[in-house]
């Protein structure tokens, strides 16, 4: 049938069906105009590029004219849409998709992310126990999403999976805590928009009751610094700092004599020395109007080495279960000189915001949360104060 004849069947605005013949490919072409762009497709046989042109012309009559633009498996595409969430505007539905994939941002699964963010933690120097820590928490959550999107993961799975770990409500904390630490950098590296558990409140997951802040009497703690004086008179800087100026644990063991001005009475944190870091928070800081009673065990037990003398764990250890116990401390309580020295001061001053800044702590609440016990009396905050060497 020659191309250009007037048809019966729908036509051009010219009266003419446009397809032709084209020798040098020996194939029926057929010419359409879609938003003023003229595109070709090539058939085998007329009546081939005759039905494509019968199904443009339905779609045109049907849809609009904008329809050309789309192919049969657009239209497929849009009728299975359309199905999936029925009733909902497509546009909202595209909305919502653009905000939880934003652009520039990058596509991962879970296991990729989370074997990304454990070698760039193990590289950090982080501390074993921390880096284990994280192991234990999240290991299991990400075999069980392993396969998922990031992007994918929302706070209700996320709150779910937690609620079916079955523990107890602190360690279940602790998981989440971890958790929250993992999705934090999956933010920071684009992986997800903001962290899924941002949407978990407090009241989602059970309530966790405070740990006991267990701090030690002022007897004991004069006991224990007699009987240091006397046995171990290396690891009394060591204890003081942490008893008298509420100092952690790890970062007196990094702490150099040079950085205490004992005329002055300061004690200077940096926050990072030599490519380490000091301070847990990384953050410069002084410290002064201390204890006094501070100054004379420094003073008398000065060390001439470099550096603060810190026992190992293995002494800790010793001293704790064999020989503390000796001198009235049964038990010692977790970071007992550190909740001693805030509880005391704070029975002593009543100044929240005094004592967390001693102890570098951001807000008072914090203080509160995690540190102060059950105050004393003045008098008895007041003892602890004048706890001294015997020669002093």
């Amino acid at each position: 049938m020659g191309a250009g004849k007037n048809r019966n069947t729908p036509t051009t605005r010219k009266g003419t069906v446009p397809i032709v013949y084209a020798p040098a490919r020996n194939r029926w072409q057929l010419t359409l105009y879609v938003e003023g762009k003229r595109t070709r497709s090539f058939h085998p046989t007329e009546a081939e590029a005759e039905r494509e042109w019968r199904s443009h012309c339905h779609r045109v009559r049907r849809f609009g004219t904008d329809s050309g633009e789309f192919s049969p498996a657009d239209h497929a595409e849009f009728r299975e849409a359309k199905r999936i969430v029925s009733g909902a505007d497509l546009r909202d539905v595209a909305a919502f998709w653009r905000s939880h994939h934003p652009e520039g941002a990058i596509e991962a699964t879970v296991a990729e992310a989370w074997t990304a963010f454990l070698a760039e933690k193990s590289g950090q120097g982080l501390s074993a126990r921390h880096l284990e820590s994280l192991r234990h928490h999240c290991a299991h959550f990400a075999d069980a999403f392993a396969t998922r999107r990031v992007r994918s993961v929302t706070a209700e799975e996320v709150r779910r999976w937690l609620l079916a770990l079955r523990v107890d409500p602190r360690t279940l904390a602790n998981h989440r805590g971890s958790l929250s630490n993992f999705f934090n950098w999956c933010a920071r590296r684009r992986f997800v928009e903001t962290s899924p558990t941002d949407g978990i409140h407090d009241a989602d997951l059970p309530a966790v009751r405070p740990k006991a802040k267990g701090v030690l009497t002022v007897d004991q703690c004069a006991s224990m610094m007699t009987w240091l004086a006397d046995n171990r008179p290396k690891l009394v800087p060591w204890h003081a700092l942490q008893l008298f100026a509420g100092i952690r644990r790890a970062e007196v063991a990094r702490l150099r004599w040079d950085w205490i001005d004992l005329e002055a009475r300061t004690v200077t944190l940096p926050g990072w020395s030599a490519g380490e870091r000091i301070v847990k928070t990384g953050d410069d800081w002084v410290l002064h109007d201390l204890p006094a009673n501070l100054w004379p065990w420094l003073a008398e037990f000065r060390g001439t080495g470099e550096k603060i003398v810190a026992p190992t764990p293995e002494a800790i250890a010793e001293l704790r279960a064999e020989q503390f116990p000796k001198i009235g401390i049964p038990t010692w309580p977790a970071n007992a000189m550190r909740h001693t020295f805030c509880t005391m001061l704070m029975s002593l001053h009543g100044d929240a915001a005094k004592v967390a800044n001693w102890s570098r702590h951001t807000n008072p609440a914090q203080l509160y949360r995690s540190y102060v016990a059950r105050l004393v009396s003045r008098e008895e905050a007041e003892r602890f104060t004048e706890i001294l060497p015997r020669q002093a």
